[in-house]
């Protein structure tokens, strides 16, 4: 569904719910409309000290585990849009960053929204380069990674403090991942993988960035990068359903293994503290740092199969935004719990 639908789709369950309440349009405040939006279909997690925060495609709940509450942020409530691509929180600088896939930005601080449409009112970007693919917090700055390069937010101040145009002779690339080391920034896109000092004052400049040419392919598209101790984990993206392969970085040496890790469609890769989560479409594999397989999520409860879109892990738990379950409190293989709030099932919405 494209941008327009969603909006219209937005518009049309407002009016729904005025029409049911019997309430007067002309004479009603904002805070007194009501939205009925799907929240099962779930596409990014992330968390807070107090808060894990959900995000579907059309808004935001919040599940706070002190009383087990559900509460939501929509358009009624302070969101500047919808068509959510990403969500994640800088507990440094107790921020909730929202990434549309507009390129649209919304920072929640306390109980204040800032709009922020640098990207979006920009010129000098494509229709089709205006896309967040991920995001990466470090101190008070996020690294967006976006559909023409990499784009440089300083939370604190509020404002973009920089764009790295990372391609050849400086170039639009569209970055779909980046991660770093003690040194050094990997930034995975869809014409290979490309690397710069951390430390480098001019990350500005292309002339920073090396494509990595150790690569078996290394023009390919990929699409998620991880690092674990000393290996770097990079997923080959394919546009053949079930053609993902996954290589790592050791002692100098790609390696492939497809029995250990299989060729089926890689979403995300991630680094929680001592453990590697690597989801698949339909999965997810559990890893030690050492690459040793922990577990695999297969089923929750015994009974139900995920369609996962992203993962984290806070206080042993595991949280997955699933796009059929919502919100998955993984706790053990039987003990999964569903948190959404009440809403339609899903957008086909006719009359």
């Amino acid at each position: 569904m494209n941008q327009i639908m969603h909006q219209r789709f937005i518009s049309l369950l407002v009016i729904l719910s005025l029409v049911l309440s019997n309430v007067n349009s002309q004479d009603i405040a904002i805070n007194e409309w009501r939205d009925h939006l799907p929240y099962k279909t779930t596409v990014s997690v992330t968390a807070s000290n107090e808060n894990i925060y959900c995000a579907t495609p059309y808004s935001i709940f919040y599940y706070h585990e002190s009383d087990n509450s559900v509460n939501r942020l929509t358009r009624i409530s302070g969101l500047s849009d919808v068509g959510i691509a990403k969500i994640g929180f800088s507990k440094e600088n107790n921020t909730l960053l929202v990434a549309y896939s507009n390129t649209n930005i919304d920072l929640l601080k306390g109980n204040t929204f800032i709009n922020m449409r640098d990207i979006i009112g920009s010129e000098a970007i494509t229709p089709e380069e205006k896309t967040i693919n991920n995001l990466l917090f470090i101190g008070n700055k996020a690294y967006l990674s976006c559909g023409f390069g990499i784009v440089v937010l300083d939370l604190d101040k509020e404002e973009i403090s920089d764009t790295y145009f990372i391609g050849p002779n400086g170039t639009h690339l569209n970055v779909l991942d980046l991660a770093y080391n003690d040194t050094s920034f990997f930034a995975a896109t869809e014409g290979g993988i490309y690397t710069a000092y951390l430390d480098d004052p001019n990350l500005a400049y292309f002339g920073s960035w090396t494509k990595d040419l150790s690569v078996s392919s290394p023009d390919a598209a990929y699409n998620s990068i991880a690092i674990a101790n000393d290996r770097i984990l990079i997923n080959k993206f394919s546009e053949i359903y079930g053609q993902d392969t996954l290589f790592y970085l050791e002692n100098g040496n790609w390696i492939v293994n497809t029995e250990e890790f299989p060729t089926d469609d890689i979403l995300t890769m991630k680094v929680i503290e001592d453990e590697i989560y690597i989801v698949y479409k339909y999965y997810i594999h559990v890893r030690d740092l050492e690459l040793n397989r922990l577990e695999t999520i297969w089923t929750y409860n015994y009974q139900e199969s995920p369609s996962t879109s992203d993962v984290i892990s806070e206080g042993g738990i595991i949280w997955i935004a699933d796009r059929n379950f919502g919100l998955v409190k993984r706790i053990a293989e039987n003990n999964c719990t569903f948190i959404y709030p009440n809403g339609p099932d899903n957008v086909d919405v006719f009359q």
